[in-house]
């Protein structure tokens, strides 16, 4: 569904340790091997984002199920969403599919009237914030019925990080175009912005990044703010840029 470039080159490989402090703790994090959770299973949790709140740590992302590679040919079922959570950015717990992890099966999405084509539907690149206005958690995410490459908005609420209420997934961008990809933000004053790359807008080829406002209610898209074209680049031109 979306251009994904592995940038193997000398400097990443040598590059092979990150290390973070946070609280005055130092965390090593290797390039050569696998995160892993307190069950020490490797962390599944791919191009998402992490919301800090009150000490813990919410880590949001895509799940690939047991595939080895990000894009798995002919599948209409995965990505789905994940959180995991940490006190310290260490430690991290696998707290379940976004989907399907109330203790409640009543609540789970295909019970809600709006996953219509249920089990199929891949979700992609999730971005959540906590909204200190609401005291909730919203999340944006890129919501396919199928494989590729009609995409809407989905969008989730949770009062806890963990368990989140579908709100829709078929919200349609500003500009009508197919979502890949998104980012929201919450600015100082209140206001929240989701910043998205759209594909199939009239009169623009290729991806273009358009960032929008959405409205008092947190949820539904309102006013086009912004639009910006990204030159295509072929693979010659990306790779004298990354070198």
């Amino acid at each position: 569904m979306r251009a994904r470039f592995l940038l193997l080159t000398t400097t990443t490989l040598v590059i092979n340790l990150i290390i973070y402090s946070i609280h005055s703790k130092i965390i090593q994090i290797s390039n050569s091997k696998p995160r892993r959770d307190v069950n020490n299973n490797i962390i599944n949790a791919h191009s998402g984002n992490i919301v800090f709140v009150d000490s813990t740590y919410f880590l949001y992302g895509e799940n690939y199920g047991n595939g080895s590679n990000y894009i798995v040919p002919n599948n209409t079922k995965i990505p789905k969403l994940v959180v995991y959570t940490s006190p310290d950015m260490l430690t991290w717990t696998f707290k379940g599919f976004l989907h399907n992890n109330s203790i409640d099966q009543t609540k789970w999405w295909q019970h809600s009237g709006k996953w219509p084509h249920f089990p199929n539907g891949t979700w992609w690149s999730p971005s959540a914030m906590f909204d200190k206005k609401s005291k909730s958690f919203i999340l944006y995410f890129g919501a396919s019925t199928g494989e590729c490459c009609d995409a809407y908005f989905g969008i989730a609420q949770s009062f806890d990080g963990v368990h989140f209420q579908l709100i829709t997934l078929n919200e349609t961008p500003s500009q009508g175009a197919s979502v890949d990809g998104s980012s929201i933000f919450i600015d100082n004053d209140g206001k929240g912005y989701v910043c998205y790359t759209a594909m199939g807008v009239p009169g623009m080829d290729g991806h273009v990044v358009a960032i929008v406002c959405y409205n008092k209610y947190r949820f539904h898209l309102k006013n086009h703010i912004h639009i910006i074209k990204i030159p295509q680049l072929t693979k010659l031109q990306y790779h004298n840029r990354m070198n």
